[in-house]
């Protein structure tokens, strides 16, 4: 007994530095943790953005896409048929968007052209703020109009 008490003494302040390892190792993870939150929260971030401007550039195809497929009050062709017509014709046009605010969300650069025989509406989406891009493609049949592709390059 009298040898047990005498290694307890030996072992004073042993305590101290495996408690301070234990707070290293756990500051260590907890700042691990917060890095990878906040990590976490721009990408979301970033991603809701790129997603709000792919819909942006969805909606300049679907726009273009309505516009040639009509046919104007008193008109006998649809703008459709002028690419059937002239391969060398080409529209470009640029719109801006706003919410139900009337604030800006961004605007759509929409490009319409022939290659072969596709005629091919390229839009481009882009946020007011900077902060997001997207490009899609809608090629068109120019033979079967109803077939049509959607492409992301």
């Amino acid at each position: 007994m009298k040898c047990y008490i005498e290694n307890i003494k030996n072992e004073k302040g042993f305590v101290l530095p495996i408690v301070l390892i234990m707070l290293v190792v756990l500051g260590i993870i907890l700042i691990s943790l917060a890095a990878l939150a906040a990590s976490n929260a721009r990408q979301t971030v970033a991603q809701e953005h790129n997603l709000k401007a792919h819909y942006l550039a969805r909606s300049g195809i679907e726009i273009a896409y309505g516009a040639l497929m009509t046919t104007e009050e008193g008109a006998k062709d649809r703008l459709f048929d002028t690419f059937e017509d002239n391969e060398s014709y080409t529209l470009n046009e640029t719109i801006e968007i706003n919410d139900q605010s009337d604030n800006l969300v961004g605007s759509v650069e929409i490009n319409i052209y022939r290659s072969d025989d596709w005629v091919t509406i390229h839009a481009l989406g882009n946020l007011s703020d900077g902060q997001g891009q997207s490009e899609l493609f809608l090629d068109i049949d120019i033979d079967e109009p109803e077939h049509i592709i959607w492409r992301n390059n």
